[in-house]
């Protein structure tokens, strides 16, 4: 019997990872910090991943020794190089089971660089696990710098679905779909979009802003007090299925964070034929050539939407949909992932 303990942050990219693996383990058991109620999982267990209080984490420590060993896993798979990836760290130091490690961007990109204790974790994470996975080489590259030891890091992404672009419901619609957090930079997708407005009157383009966050009222009361409010909508926190829709009506995505993986909206994005618009990243490069099939946005000099609008829409299309064909779907993706599995449990 093939027994999974997932790991990571209560988030939506857990349980799309649990779908995309669906059928290989006869019994899976999610581990989370059980922030998100409306998450559903086959059998949950929560530890709360903050690590400020020793004593606290010595009992979350013993809390998931406990559970591990009630579970009897054949494989510990870990999501998120984070706060809990500290506890589950110490937790199975003594334990013989394949533990693989995913990172989801920031965990190795941003917070090790930021203080020491996320470059202890995330290294200790490294030398003390057996396989690991990110989904950009770039990234591969920077945890390798973290440990002296060589690490084998497979390249693999949670994969997005093939879909037919009907192209008579694209409209001039610029899509925004990310958190409204500093990190994603939503005010600045309003600011381009308004001076676009500005320098073009009379255009009929439209900027929706889905999702939520912390600074969700501060931007709707700048667009309330710009020119163009009408020419932008917040459509707010989304489902799946409307996520699709809007991407089926938009011709132009924008995602310009200050750091960030392979965004799987990036690649939703670009099998739904639109333009993407994207900030100058590692990640992003990789996918995205800067005026061949997209446009990477590199400073406020910038008139990204002027070029996207001004782009050839179907030959991007074309060029981005065989791009994911190759290296995005969900298929591909899911037998790299297995294929670690079957490694890991020298199942041929």
């Amino acid at each position: 019997m093939k027994k999974l303990l997932l790991f990571g942050p209560d988030s939506i990219h857990l349980v799309n990872y649990l779908e995309l693996i669906s059928g290989y383990f006869d019994e899976v058991l999610v581990v989370t910090d059980g922030q998100n109620s409306s998450l559903k999982y086959p059998k949950q267990e929560t530890v709360s991943f903050s690590i400020r209080n020793p004593f606290n984490n010595k009992t979350k420590i013993s809390k998931l020794k406990r559970i591990i060993k009630e579970f009897n896993p054949s494989i510990i798979h870990m999501h998120n190089i984070g706060t809990g990836a500290y506890l589950l760290e110490k937790a199975t130091r003594d334990i013989s089971v394949p533990k693989i490690a995913t990172a989801w961007g920031s965990d190795v990109l941003v917070a090790p660089q930021r203080s020491f204790i996320f470059r202890r974790i995330a290294k200790n994470v490294l030398l003390n696990f057996d396989y690991f996975t990110c989904d950009a080489y770039f990234m591969a590259n920077e945890m390798q710098k973290l440990v002296e030891r060589e690490i084998d890091i497979k390249i693999a992404n949670f994969g997005v679905e093939r879909v037919e672009i009907d192209e008579t419901a694209k409209e001039n619609i610029i899509y925004s779909n990310r958190l409204h957090n500093p990190l994603y930079r939503i005010e600045l997708i309003i600011d381009l979009f308004l001076k676009y407005s500005e320098n073009n009157p009379n255009s009929d383009w439209k900027l929706v802003v889905a999702a939520t966050g912390s600074e969700t009222e501060t931007l709707k009361q700048k667009v309330e007090k710009s020119n163009f409010a009408s020419r932008i909508e917040f459509v707010g926190w989304i489902n799946s299925e409307q996520n699709l829709g809007w991407y089926k009506k938009a011709k132009i995505y924008i995602s310009i964070p200050k750091s960030d993986g392979t965004s799987i909206s990036l690649l939703e994005a670009m099998e739904n034929g639109c333009v993407p618009i994207v900030s100058n990243l590692p990640a992003n490069n990789e996918w995205i050539t800067d005026e061949f099939n997209g446009v990477v946005f590199k400073n406020k000099f910038d008139l990204p939407l002027e070029k996207a609008v001004s782009m050839n829409r179907d030959f991007i299309a074309k060029i981005n949909r065989d791009i994911i064909q190759i290296h995005g779907l969900k298929p591909s993706n899911r037998n790299k992932f297995l294929s670690i599995y079957n490694q890991a449990l020298d199942i041929k």
